[in-house]
């Protein structure tokens, strides 16, 4: 594997202490007034519109590899150039993102996308040609989406208020299922690409009634 690291640089970073310790406070001011929200709510509760909207974008099977990401469909392993089309751009922090070239062949280390709205998402990328690649030429071997991070829709318009039961109803028991404690769960769907290549999403999600948004993460990746 390519270590991204000793090809690209990151900047010097300003100390966040200041801004953490307000958003703990804020975050602690915004869970006290949602309390009870999930039991409150009105039971005929229309979808949020990027929820409904994301949802007419892609199908219904999780192993179709499509994921609504800020308001754009994408297909699991898309390009990279799909996303900055899409307006994402490389974390600053990165001095040579530029004129970065991966070696044909290699898998970078993580890095980070960002949006205009400074929400990111996480990935590695490959270069599968016979020449050295710019990050743009090259394709994401790995994608990484907090739903806390940036609006994300899954087939059938699961997204982070969605709740485990409905999840696993809608596409099957998973393949394997790994628990972490606290009912949250990883759960792991395969699938075959395009290219006959395997591939997998994971799903991680609170499998409990407690949780205000229930889905928290989701990947997906090639399985070696």
């Amino acid at each position: 594997m390519h270590d991204w690291s000793k090809g690209i640089t990151k900047k010097g970073e300003k100390s966040m202490r200041g801004r953490r310790i307000l958003a703990m406070f804020l975050s602690m001011a915004v869970c006290v007034s949602l309390c009870g929200c999930r039991e409150t709510a009105p039971a005929d509760q229309k979808e949020d519109t990027w929820v409904s909207e994301g949802k007419e974008m892609i199908g219904k099977e999780i192993t179709s590899g499509e994921i609504v990401i800020d308001g754009k469909a994408y297909t699991f392993p898309m390009q990279v150039r799909e996303f900055l089309d899409n307006g994402w751009y490389v974390s600053n922090k990165y001095e040579n993102k530029d004129v970065f070239l991966l070696k044909p062949g290699s898998v970078s280390t993580e890095f980070e996308l960002f949006n205009e709205k400074d929400e990111s998402v996480k990935i590695t990328i490959s270069n599968d040609s016979k020449k050295a690649a710019k990050i743009e030429d090259c394709s994401v071997y790995y994608l990484r989406v907090k739903t806390a991070d940036v609006h994300t829709v899954l087939p059938g318009g699961f997204n982070e208020s969605s709740e485990y039961e409905d999840m696993v109803e809608a596409y099957g028991d998973p393949e394997e299922t790994q628990e972490e404690g606290s009912g949250y769960k990883n759960l792991f769907y395969s699938f075959t690409d395009s290219n006959g290549r395997k591939c997998q999403v994971i799903i991680g999600i609170f499998d409990n009634e407690t949780t205000m948004n229930p889905l928290t993460r989701i990947e997906y990746e090639f399985i070696e």
